[in-house]
Parts: structure tokens; C-alpha cells; sequence
């Protein structure tokens, strides 16, 4: 398997899997020179996205906070844990390390992993050392630390080629030389991390924060069959759960509901919200119809009530001082209920928005899109806008055929007609040129767009195309 990155029409190795490694293939060699050092072995080829990694790194920190309490990611492939205080609850250090070890590999993960004093320690050993599994005792460090290479203090590539001219190869050489000369010739920050190697400098992490579980659960005696009170516990919990959020100044994005029945497999109904919302009333308004609809079976075991996505809400201001006539907040509220009841309703595909495209074609300069989530940023680009023309007030779904007469070739219009009625054209105003990207339609014309007014009171848009010679009305303005 190999991730492939590609850089000007050429594609590059960015990793290797082990077979490939043990055949030769290394970071940086490009794709033909790979394939004929596998040749005769099948190649998996993976297009390399560096984001979908971290976030993929960022998941396993957070899920290997059941082992430490503090979990730093270190980029690119390396997690920092602080097992400070765990040793009586994991049984001792080589205990814990190596359960570490085994629910990695419960994954599919292979990893290097030291136990150290300090962090900038752990991490150099864990890359460079020659075991997959190390630990250092606290007085052991330098000695554990002498045989590495310069370049496990992750130091920059002008101080790493200046150490490598004077012969400078593993940390034991750095720790013999005089402080003063390495700060004079290679700068403090070789210092900072020979010191953070040692223990005589802190080393600062930025540790992920667990993701905050937001629900209320009612767990019944025996199973309960009536819908009555599967509603009444349902609304209780709901209650319940908008008291957590409240205190956090949050609102839902998405309500989950699960039913555990007897004889039947759990059953999970998701609701999702196009503006975040501790409106009890609007959520029971929008969940109770599909509560209804749910097969309760042989009876439920228990209702778990979660907000499966949540979203900080703006402070709000004191009844007796706010101003609903200018209240945003309200107004964005108002919006969101509206859309939640339509998209009930009719579907998410039956409620649509307008998105911006940034095209000076009349016809593409928008399309409709599912409404989604009005404050997730998601929906229309924040880099596109409106160009600053004159357009008309309705554009027609279709440029519909008209016939012209002009004074000159290629010139404004002064007589048309349009939807069988004829009429003499007072004043004009163009032409406005307009064409399409060569990236969509080739070599293809424009077209010469006019403004023109009629004796009959009508103000139309109207072009000319360039490949046909003929005349179109494209909108009219009311």
C-alpha cells in the first residue's frame, strides 16, 4: 500500500507500507520508481489527504484518554501521554505501557512506544530508539539519550546540516560540548531542547479535551407498552437534557431518541435542526409526530435522550430590556422553527436555498441546495458575492426566442417581438458582453446582452448570441 502524493503532473510516495519499505521504497522516490521496485507484487495506490490524518490522529487522543488523563497529538503519527499518577490504577508502568500496546493492536496499529521522564525523552527514544517498547528509568536518561542521532531533538534543518559539518552525529557529542559554544554558534534553541531532553526546561502541550456527552436515560423495571408514557418520560428527559445545555449557553443541532425494546432492536430517531434551539416546546412539537410512528413492540426497556450535536448559542438579552423589533436572535430563531416545520414536512430536498456562485452567467450566478444548517458556514461560499450590475428584477428559468430588428448589423434592437406581440423599441441601452469560461464551454461565444424599452411599457433584458446570430429576452424588469 502506498499514499501518493502529486506535485506539478508528477506523483510522489509520501509512505510505504512495510512490505514496501522492505523492498526499498522510501518517502519522496516517485510512483514509477516504487512500481518497478515492487514489480510482480499488486500495488495499492491511495491518494494522501495530510487533514483526514490529523483528524484521524486527533480521535485517537481523544479515545486514549481512558488510558492517561493528559493526551497530546504530536504531529504527524506520534500521540504524548502523561502517565503520571496511573501507575497503581494500570498495575505498575510496564503493565500499563504494554496495555497500551496490545489495544492499539486491537485496532490494526503497530507502535513505538517509550516511558520516560520527560516528553522531549520519550519521544526520541520512541522514533529512534532500537526497541519497539522502552522504558527509561529517571536516572537513565542521558545514557538512554547518548546513542540517538542529533535529529531526535527535532531541531531545525539549518542547526542539524551546521552540527553534521563539525562531526556532530548523536546527542552523546552535544552533551559533551561546552553550553556556551553551542548557544554561540547554533543558537538558544538547540539549548531549549537538550534541556527539555533533560528535565531542566517544561515542555508545553496542547492536550485534546474529551468530548462532552450531552443525553438523559430513564431505565424501566419491567417493559412498558403504553405510548403515554413512553411520551411523558420521553418529554422529561427531553427537559432534562435542555437543563445540561443550558448552563453551557448551548442549543441542539441534532436530537437523537432511542428506544430499547424487548424483542426487537433498538429503534433511533434523529432530528435535525437548522439553527440551534432549547425551545422545549418547538423540539416536543417536532419529535412527538415521529414518536407516534415508532413500533414499541412487546414493550421498552429505556428512552436515552441525546443531543448528538450542539452549538454555543449567543448571549441573550433581559426580558425587561431587550427590544424585540431589533432582536437578531429572535429573528434567527423565527427563521429556524419555520424551516424545521417545513423540512418536516416536505423532506430536506423539498426545502431549498439560494447558493452564490461566483460566474458572471446570468443563468449559473446561483443554485439550490438543501437549506441544512443556516449557522454551520457551510452553505454559501463566504469568499463569493454579487457583482455590481444592473439586472433585472425577474430572470426567466430559460432565455425564450424573440425576433429583432436592428438599424445596423450586430446593433441595439429597434423593433421586437416577443410572445407574439410586436413593439418599437424607444431606448436602449448595451451592449453588456458576457462570456463563458473556457474551462466549461471551449471556445464557445458570448453573448451581447441589451436593456431596452418598448412603447408598450416593458423594460426587457435581451441578447444576441454570438454563435447563432439570434436574439433571446432573458428577463424583464417589473
Amino acid at each position: 500500500m502506498l499514499l501518493c502524493t502529486a506535485e506539478r503532473g508528477v506523483r510522489y510516495v509520501s509512505h510505504g507500507c512495510r512490505r514496501a519499505e522492505a523492498a526499498g521504497v522510501r518517502a519522496g522516490i516517485t510512483l514509477a520508481h516504487a512500481r518497478s521496485l515492487l514489480a510482480g507484487l499488486p500495488v495499492r495506490e491511495i491518494p494522501h489527504a495530510p487533514e483526514r490524518d490529523a483528524a484521524a490522529l486527533r480521535a485517537l487522543a481523544r479515545w486514549m484518554l481512558c488510558f492517561a488523563p493528559v493526551v497530546a497529538p504530536d504531529d504527524p503519527d506520534g500521540l504524548l501521554l502523561d502517565l503520571t499518577g496511573c501507575r497503581r490504577l494500570f498495575g505498575g508502568e510496564p503493565r500499563h505501557v504494554e496495555r497500551i500496546g496490545e489495544a492499539l493492536g486491537r485496532w490494526g496499529l503497530s507502535a513505538r512506544m517509550a516511558a520516560a521522564p520527560t516528553f522531549a525523552c520519550a519521544r526520541a527514544v520512541a522514533r529512534h530508539g532500537a526497541e519497539a517498547i522502552t522504558l527509561v528509568p529517571p536516572d537513565g536518561v542521558r545514557a538512554v539519550l547518548a546513542p540517538l542521532p542529533v535529529r531526535a531533538l527535532r531541531i531545525d534543518a539549518d542547526a542539524l546540516e551546521a552540527l553534521t559539518d563539525v562531526g556532530v552525529e548523536c546527542l552523546g557529542h552535544l552533551f559533551d560540548l561546552p553550553r556556551e559554544a553551542l548557544a554561540a554558534r547554533f543558537g538558544p534553541a538547540l539549548l531549549q531542547r537538550l534541556d527539555e531532553a533533560a528535565g531542566s526546561a517544561a515542555e508545553t502541550l496542547r492536550p485534546v479535551q474529551a468530548l462532552r456527552r450531552f443525553e438523559a436515560s430513564r431505565a424501566f423495571d419491567g417493559p412498558i407498552r403504553r405510548w403515554e408514557i413512553v411520551s411523558a418520560v420521553t418529554r422529561q428527559l427531553l427537559a432534562e437534557l435542555l437543563s445540561q445545555l443550558r448552563s453551557l449557553e448551548r442549543g441542539i443541532l441534532v436530537l437523537a431518541v432511542r428506544l430499547r425494546r424487548v424483542d426487537l432492536a433498538a429503534e433511533t430517531m434523529s432530528l435535525r435542526l437548522t439553527h440551534p434551539t432549547r425551545d422545549e416546546r418547538h423540539l416536543w412539537d417536532l419529535l412527538r409526530p415521529r414518536l407516534e410512528r415508532a413500533h414499541l413492540g412487546y414493550g421498552v426497556e429505556e428512552i436515552v435522550v441525546r443531543a448528538a450535536r450542539t452549538a454555543r448559542l449567543p448571549a441573550e438579552q433581559a426580558a425587561f430590556l431587550s427590544d424585540p423589533r431589533h432582536d437578531a436572535s429572535a429573528a434567527d430563531r423565527a427563521l429556524g422553527e419555520l424551516v424545521d416545520r417545513l423540512t418536516d414536512r416536505l423532506g430536506d430536498r423539498a426545502v431549498t436555498r439560494a447558493r452564490l456562485a461566483e460566474t458572471y452567467v446570468p443563468e449559473q450566478a446561483f443554485v439550490h441546495a438543501p437549506v441544512g444548517t443556516l449557522t454551520s458556514g457551510r452553505g454559501p461560499r463566504r469568499d463569493a458575492r454579487l457583482y455590481p450590475a444592473h439586472r433585472p428584477s425577474q430572470l426567466f428559468d430559460a432565455p425564450e426566442p424573440a425576433r429583432v430588428l436592428s438599424l445596423v448589423p450586430d446593433g441595439p434592437p429597434a423593433w421586437i417581438e416577443w410572445r407574439g406581440v410586436r413593439a418599437t423599441v424607444h431606448s436602449s441601452a448595451g451592449p453588456e458582453r458576457i462570456a463563458f469560461p473556457w474551462w466549461t464551454r471551449g471556445t464557445a461565444a458570448g453573448r451581447d446582452y441589451y436593456e431596452v424599452d418598448d412603447d408598450l411599457g416593458r423594460r426587457l433584458w435581451v441578447y444576441r448570441d454570438h454563435d447563432s446570430g439570434r436574439w433571446f429576452v432573458h428577463g424583464q424588469w417589473m
